[in-house]
């Protein structure tokens, strides 16, 4: 009984030891398998630690660059706003430059953190910013050297056509380059080394300091634009660097620095920059800058080793390109070129056929010859209205050039002047005549520092983009002639502009219950107004003259001095006003009869250097019938 019981045990027990053995045995095996995904994860764990650490030092970097340049830009934000290149780095940090940081926190930050940068991200420039440094810099390029022909500056022993480096300069404005606007407005020194290419500040505000860009600072932006790969600049800046060198008595900067970074980046200019600049000029239409780059680009492709682009993509941009300037012939040749590389290629093979044919009807019976190449035809597609005389001394204006020859100048005055006001009787304003007819004066002084800063911080948070009148719809819309960011102030909201308002109605003499609100604009780098009228033509739908009848008047506040730029021209009668702090210009835009006066057709030039703030009102017909009343002479 005891003996088969202990049987019993036994076998049961020899039963559980080989199933706990079989249990055992697969459970090793599957711990085997664990121990290696566990040393898997533990080397992932390591790549998402080491791409955690060096997404945390990028934001580290970036931490540290954001607080050196806010605490540099913070010492003297006018100062250093001033200058068109940190002005521009400012907003391309902020639109162009942004995505890398988004990119390292739009993952990983917590959603608080998010949510703060975003609120933040209200006081930042945006897209519209950028795109109004396009319209500044394009109104700013016609102030420049575009209109000095194709002269000859030499770097070394080479010689470069100036137009080509003058247009790469000039096309950066559009580009992400560093300088994509800058010191790129400043105009050519006709009167300085001859055909040397030369960069030199515009004629300034006569009552302003002169300003000069020393060897010293162009080597600094030159090394600025070295330390950000940016060779292309880096070889403009150091060269300009050299030859102010060599016309300076006290040295700015040492000669074996110059050489050293112009040496390397003359050889690290690449094939790709100028494909990247010839592709924009694609996106944009401008087949006339795309023709130039990409055939650079081609240029410099041949002598690199390790291609920076390929070649069949350049011949690709450049056909078509050659094609819509006219250069058919040359079109299929490099159409053919890139057959020859791609086979293959949809487009190419299509494009192939079209400039047979188009060439087909170019050439009627005349057979066609590779053996006969033409010149290349390159035509610049402007806007037919930059090419008429007003806009031509528009541009000469704002070079302060003169336009016109002014036989009465001598009858001019300046004078103290009350009008018999109570206001002025013990406070006469300085009236300045600059410009007999149309009437056109300045007061000196105004209006007080007190007044300006007042006003500048009202208007500051209520700043928007400056809008014109539609003259078909009347509707007010945003335009690229007009770069600028204006608000409105009403008299009510501060007593200092119920003051100004007073002071303006015993200086004119006109009613001011139906003046429009007090207007502040200021304008940026580039900043400007192409050629208007401040009346309404007849035909043109304009809301204001319905309520107060047409603009009778203008009165122009500079609340700021400008460094280089910024001066109110007119066109039609060659006068030009710069800004004067504290100092107002007031003219008629109708005649007694309500006539427009046409002459008064005026302009603000873009600001090369420094900030124009200005704030204007506007005078209606309405309420002045027995201050101004209707005259029987036209010209009155």
């Amino acid at each position: 009984m005891q003996l088969s019981s202990l049987n019993e045990i036994l076998f049961v027990l020899a039963c559980v030891a080989h199933f706990a053995h079989a249990e055992l045995f697969t459970a090793v095996v599957e711990l085997q398998k664990a121990l290696y995904a566990e040393k898997e994860v533990a080397g992932e764990l390591r790549k998402y630690i080491r791409s955690e650490e060096e997404r945390l030092e990028k934001l580290r970097a970036i931490a540290s660059d954001y607080e050196r340049h806010a605490n540099l830009a913070l010492g003297n934000t006018e100062y250093y706003l001033a200058n068109p290149v940190n002005a521009f780095l400012l907003v391309k940090r902020f639109t162009l430059d942004w995505g890398k940081l988004d990119s390292l926190l739009s993952t990983q930050a917590n959603t608080d953190l998010l949510t703060r940068i975003n609120e933040l991200r209200a006081n930042f420039p945006d897209v519209e910013d950028l795109n109004g440094w396009q319209l500044h810099c394009a109104a700013a390029r016609h102030l420049s050297a575009e209109h000095q022909g194709n002269r000859l500056w030499h770097f070394g022993g080479t010689q470069c056509r100036q137009s080509l480096q003058e247009q790469r300069l000039l096309l950066s404005n559009q580009t992400v380059s560093l300088f994509m606007c800058g010191w790129a407005m400043y105009m050519i020194d006709n009167s300085a080394r001859n055909t040397l290419f030369t960069l030199s500040l515009p004629p300034v505000n006569p009552c302003m300091w002169n300003v000069l860009i020393s060897a010293g600072d162009c080597f600094q932006l030159g090394k600025l634009a070295y330390e950000d790969t940016d060779y292309y600049h880096t070889v403009l800046w150091m060269q300009e660097s050299l030859l102010r060198l060599d016309a300076e008595l006290n040295k700015t900067a040492d000669k074996p620095d110059i050489l050293d970074y112009l040496s390397f980046s003359m050889y690290k200019v690449k094939s790709e920059d100028c494909f990247q600049l010839g592709r924009f000029a694609y996106n944009q239409k401008d087949y006339y800058h795309t023709v130039m780059w990409m055939q650079e680009a081609l240029e410099r492709g041949i002598n690199e080793v390790n291609k920076t682009i390929e070649r069949p993509v350049v011949l690709d941009y450049l056909a078509y390109a050659m094609s819509r300037q006219g250069n058919m012939m040359h079109a299929l040749k490099l159409t053919n070129e890139l057959l020859e590389l791609e086979p293959d290629h949809e487009r190419a093979r299509n494009n192939k056929a079209f400039y047979q044919s188009s060439l087909q009807i170019e050439l009627g019976d005349k057979p066609l010859s590779d053996d006969i190449v033409p010149e290349v035809k390159n035509p610049r597609q402007m806007d037919p209205y930059r090419s008429t005389e007003e806009f031509l001394t528009y541009e000469a204006l704002c070079r302060n050039e003169e336009t016109q020859v002014y036989a009465d100048r001598h009858k001019l005055k300046c004078q103290y002047k009350h009008n018999n006001h109570p206001l002025l009787l013990l406070a006469p304003v300085k009236e300045e005549e600059v410009y007999l007819n149309p009437w056109i004066v300045i007061y000196h002084d105004l209006m007080n520092d007190v007044e300006i800063q007042t006003i500048k911080a009202y208007a500051t948070p209520r700043l928007n983009r400056a809008t014109v009148h539609n003259a078909v719809t009347g509707e007010l819309e945003t335009a690229f002639y007009r770069v600028s960011k204006s608000a409105w102030l009403k008299g009510f909201e501060h007593p200092i502009f119920e003051r100004i308002n007073k002071r303006i109605e015993a200086v004119s003499g006109i009613n001011q219950e139906t003046s429009e609100d007090l207007q502040v604009v200021n304008y940026g780098i580039g900043g400007h107004y192409e050629p208007h009228y401040d009346f309404a033509r007849r035909k043109e739908k304009t809301p204001y003259e319905i309520l107060a009848g047409n603009r009778i008047a203008t009165v122009l506040f500079y609340m700021s001095d400008v460094v280089a730029g910024g001066a109110t021209v007119f066109p039609y009668i060659g006068v030009k006003l710069f800004p004067e702090k504290g100092a107002a210009a007031f003219w008629f835009n109708l005649y007694r009869n309500g006539e427009g006066i046409y002459d008064t057709r005026h302009a603000a030039c873009p600001v090369l250097s420094g900030s124009k703030w200005v704030c204007n009102k506007w005078m209606h017909e309405r309420g002045q019938e027995f201050r101004r009343p209707c005259s029987l002479r036209p010209d009155e």
